[in-house]
């Protein structure tokens, strides 16, 4: 149950009110001393305990959702900065790579221009899974893990997610990419880090599982995992927003870990036609 806080003196009032009534009466009908007549006012006594216990409940649901949606905000923040980013290194792409095809007949070697070109396209490649807020995420994810020789396995049907906010989006896909990749960054083997992404319709779900290559034991608590950094009161916010965010659209989140992997599924339903 949930009280709103504008009931809460309404209702403290009223059972003040039955309180002195029957106690009144009680002494009016000379019935006080009999134990089976104190019922009523023992009632009202745990009803006000669980109204104040409600109450704190509530303030401390709000304040915990109130973080989190800063979180989500200072994340949407963080995601135009790194759209705006892309753009512009996409168009310097595009520049250079005319400027080295103009550059092909000069003194540069061949071997020259083709490392240069390869570099170029390294960074003009943008991945379009028919979304645009998870094309700039993808993206941005992509680039982190070639440069730290992560191996990106994708498949994502963007289109499918346009009924999430953008912002819940960033919250989901950029938290649990870059939770993938801080576990692998760890991982002394080179060859062994793999990260592998799948966000598909089925049925009247959308199903996403993101699972990485996780060789040591991670600690849950209640359901998510217990922060590796110090600092709880900023670090650990992110894998809570992710699971605020997928219960707005009434979803459901799961971490387990299997066979050295760390998996994360989420379900979320979609909304009717």
């Amino acid at each position: 149950m949930r009280i709103d806080a504008k009931y809460v003196l309404p209702m403290a009032v009223a059972t003040c009110a039955f309180v002195y009534v029957m106690q009144f009466l009680l002494q009016l009908y000379e019935i006080d001393g009999l134990w089976v007549s104190r019922l009523p006012l023992i009632a009202c006594c745990i009803f006000g305990l669980c109204m104040q216990y409600n109450l704190l409940a509530y303030k401390d649901e709000q304040a915990e959702n109130e973080r989190l949606e800063y979180f989500l905000r200072q994340e949407s923040k963080q995601y135009e900065i790194t759209r705006h980013s892309i753009d512009l290194i996409n168009m310097k792409a595009h520049d250079l790579k005319h400027y080295l095809a103009r550059m092909s007949g000069g003194a540069y070697s061949a071997e020259n221009i083709a490392e240069m070109s390869a570099a170029v396209a390294e960074y003009e490649s943008t991945v379009n899974c028919g979304n645009s807020t998870l094309d700039v995420i993808l993206t941005e994810k992509q680039y982190r893990c070639e440069k730290n020789g992560i191996h990106l396995s994708m498949m994502v049907q963007g289109e499918e997610l346009q009924f999430i906010h953008s912002t819940d989006l960033v919250a989901i896909f950029s938290n649990a990419l870059e939770n993938a990749i801080e576990c692998e960054l760890g991982v002394d083997d080179a060859a062994a880090r793999s990260i592998t992404l799948r966000a598909v319709r089925k049925g009247d779900m959308v199903v996403v599982h993101v699972e990485n290559y996780c060789p040591h034991p991670v600690a849950v608590k209640d359901g998510l995992p217990v922060t590796s950094k110090g600092d709880t009161d900023f670090h650990g916010f992110g894998t809570r927003s992710m699971r605020y965010a997928v219960k707005k659209y009434g979803g459901e989140m799961q971490l387990g870990q299997r066979n050295g992997r760390f998996e994360l599924n989420i379900l979320i339903p979609c909304p009717e036609a």
